[in-house]
């Protein structure tokens, strides 16, 4: 993730996570408002509007303007019958008293425009059309689910006895969300297993066959490989420990036998793994007193490393969803203020240690398969835009622009998994909302 020009959040640091579902309704309270879709008007800068291939849809709603679901019998999106006599786009009523409209709330008297979606995209897209996936005031923190059609956020109501961690489908609007296993399971980073600490131990479930182990990981950080191999730890005492000490770096297969120290480093953490192998990124300091970081990948098998980059004060790493780039952040480099920034590394051997800065300041996340999409810290007319660039090619273009009227609040946003939509929390009500992207 990028650090300027937010803060870190419990959803940067949760956004790969996944947790199992337990079906309870959600407290009316904390209804999503579900605001429908802000249409593109004909004034709207050719920039913005990404048309091709859309087509204009009258989504159904039920006289008070409440939208209804597109599984409706009789109301499937293109299906002219079914949308024949049907409003456009409406604001649903508030769903909790007292609530108000969002500042760019979308305008009731145009319909929606709707874009053909790849096949491995599981629910229709709106590009560039915003739209409330939970109500404002509620929380912060929200990270996708595995299969991008919900968001997780986590809330302590008005009278409950603890927290709680919700969902809401991003698909259709004003869906009702549930509750989470207050177990708290979390994903691990192999699609095929959960994991949750327990005192000096994390136990693994296997989701398929429903068996549990624990690897002794003495209770700390843990991430699996998303190949399901292999599993990685690292010292973790909490603080600025972890940043002074000397971190050790465990591997061991999934089971957790042939337990090996792979790397020690002051203040080492490993961000992320290969999607497709047993190799992960670590990032730490070979010298404690110096703020000389470097970035490698480890095999947590052979424990070969391979250096990427290093450079002062390195940090919040972000691997593309391929595993081919890098994106990190260099800081507070006062002889040579030029190595500050965003930079880019590949990982594959060909081209290692060929690192490139990047020509913005912001806040960056990764879309399928290597597009770094990214917020620059300056605003336009008051509002943040998205840009995209393609890691390989490196063409660039703008996804959103600032009509879209998007104020991120803190850092706190995210790419679906599937790269199809972007969520984020609203700076002004603090509501969760998300716009499909071009």
């Amino acid at each position: 993730m990028g650090r300027a020009p937010f803060a870190l959040t419990i959803g940067a640091m949760m956004a790969a996570g996944g947790l199992l579902i337990v079906q309870q309704t959600r407290p009316a309270w904390l209804t999503a408002l579900g605001a429908p879709l802000r249409a593109l008007s004909a004034d709207t800068p050719a920039v913005d509007r990404a048309t091709d291939g859309l087509e204009d849809v009258a989504v159904p709603t039920q006289p008070d303007g409440t939208i209804l679901p597109f599984s409706t019998p009789g109301r499937t999106v293109g299906d002219a019958a079914g949308a024949a006599g049907v409003s456009p786009f409406r604001t649903a009523p508030p769903a909790v008293p007292g609530a108000t409209a969002h500042p760019h709330a979308p305008n009731p008297g145009l319909a929606g425009r709707l874009a053909a979606a790849p096949s491995s995209i599981n629910r229709p897209l709106f590009p560039l059309q915003p739209r409330q996936i939970v109500a404002d005031g509620c929380c912060g923190g929200a990270w996708w689910a595995a299969d991008s059609s919900a968001l997780n956020f986590i809330d302590r109501p008005p009278g409950s006895a603890s927290t709680a961690i919700y969902t809401a489908a991003v698909w259709p609007p004003g869906g009702q969300p549930t509750v989470l296993d207050a177990g708290v399971l979390l994903a691990s980073g192999a699609a095929r297993y959960m994991i949750r600490p327990a005192g000096d131990v994390s136990i693994v479930r296997d989701t398929v066959d429903g068996t549990e182990w624990p690897l002794p990981t003495g209770g700390n950080p843990v991430r699996l490989t998303p190949d399901g191999t292999r599993a990685v730890w690292w010292d973790s005492w909490g603080g600025r420990a972890d940043v002074d000490n000397l971190v050790r770096v465990f591997g061991a297969d999934i089971h957790g036998t042939d337990v090996r120290e792979l790397v020690a480093l002051f203040g080492a953490t490993v961000p992320a793994c290969m999607p497709d192998s047993p190799r992960c990124l670590v990032i730490g300091r070979p010298v404690k007193d110096l703020p000389m970081f470097v970035l490698t990948t480890i095999d947590t098998v052979s424990g070969t490393m391979i250096e990427l980059a290093r450079g002062t004060f390195l940090s919040d790493a972000a691997l593309s969803p391929d595993g081919r780039w890098v994106a990190f952040y260099l800081a507070l480099n006062r002889e040579h203020p030029d190595r500050n920034g965003v930079f880019l590394a590949p990982t594959f051997v060909e081209e290692v240690g060929r690192v490139k800065k990047l020509d913005f300041e912001g806040a960056y996340r990764w879309r399928l398969p290597s597009r770094l999409v990214y917020v620059p810290m300056q605003t336009e007319n008051g509002f943040h835009t998205v840009w995209e660039m393609d890691a390989d090619s490196g063409v660039v273009r703008r996804l959103v622009g600032p009509d879209a009227q998007i104020r991120i609040a803190n850092n706190d946003w995210s790419i679906s998994p599937d790269g199809a939509t972007m969520a984020w929390v609203d700076e002004r009500g603090r509501g969760v909302w998300a716009v499909d992207l071009p």
